[in-house]
């Protein structure tokens, strides 16, 4: 018997894995420890540059709302103050949206990172976070990246190594589910995976091409050097030029993020190659 026809996107996309990437080993991704960083990450990152916009408004709000490390402290501070200003980024739809995964987390009696992965673990909760206007499956997936849970955000740079294997027409969801399928067919941990073709395509991007979706933290292979609990960020290695008016642009996410110190701890993954 041959294998079953939903395998084969998988095996496909396996091959490339195995072709352009190698056999890994590929590093779990982390995310933040830090709610009021996983809440705006998840509302900003979409259609942006995370390495230039996104990540470095998220370590300044760690920096200036330290506070906000919870559900309950991040919708304290958004009683008294602006998170467009606290952002630094004039989106009254992101921000909305922040608010409103914000008051839905709270609703359901998610205050940390913890329960926000245990929550995610139920499909109905995900469906929950479907209502929220901006938050597609996308984002949904990549919540759940930004906590450390397994599993796959497909974005441009996904789709874009899934149509160099040949897959050109899956749409979101069974794109999803070949790259989780080609994870268990390798051994791989499908959010390390994913990670690893979102560096690539990153890289790839910052060499000259589109620089497509803001990525987590991130994370987003999230190979970390570990940072001695109470360190401040880890420099970044100079970033790639890019040629985009100038600006350079460096394929960096931050990874895992718990440190026993005051202030976000972080965990950063090296520049590609």
């Amino acid at each position: 018997m041959g294998e079953p026809e939903c395998a084969a996107p998988a095996r496909q996309l396996a091959d490339r894995i195995r072709e352009v990437l190698g056999d890994g080993p590929f590093a779990a991704p982390g995310g933040w420890s830090h709610m009021g960083a996983v809440i705006c990450d998840a509302a900003f990152q979409a259609r942006r540059r995370y390495e230039a916009v996104v990540r470095p408004r998220i370590v300044r709000l760690q920096e200036r709302w330290p506070d906000a490390a919870t559900v309950t402290g991040f919708r304290a501070r958004l009683e008294r103050e602006d998170l467009a200003a606290a952002m630094d980024f004039a989106s009254p739809a992101r921000v909305a949206t922040a608010h409103a995964l914000a008051h839905l987390l709270a609703a359901h009696g998610v205050d940390t990172r913890e329960d926000l992965h245990a929550w995610l673990g139920e499909p109905a909760h995900r469906a929950a976070l479907r209502t929220v206007r901006g938050v597609g499956p996308k984002t949904a997936d990549y919540l759940g990246g930004l906590v450390g849970r397994p599993g796959v955000a497909v974005d441009v740079h996904l789709r874009t190594f899934a149509t160099g294997a040949g897959l050109t027409d899956l749409r979101y969801g069974p794109l999803r589910a070949a790259y989780e399928e080609a994870a268990a067919l390798l051994g791989h941990d499908p959010g390390a995976l994913e990670h690893a073709v979102w560096r690539f395509g990153a890289a790839r991007a910052g060499a000259g091409g589109r620089s497509g979706d803001g990525r987590r933290a991130t994370g987003d292979g999230r190979r970390a050097r570990l940072t001695a609990p109470g360190a401040r960020e880890v420099p970044p290695r100079p970033p790639r030029p890019r040629r985009d008016g100038g600006r350079r642009f460096s394929a960096l996410r931050p990874t895992a993020v718990v440190g026993s110190a005051p202030g976000p701890c972080l965990l950063l993954a090296p520049p590609l190659r």
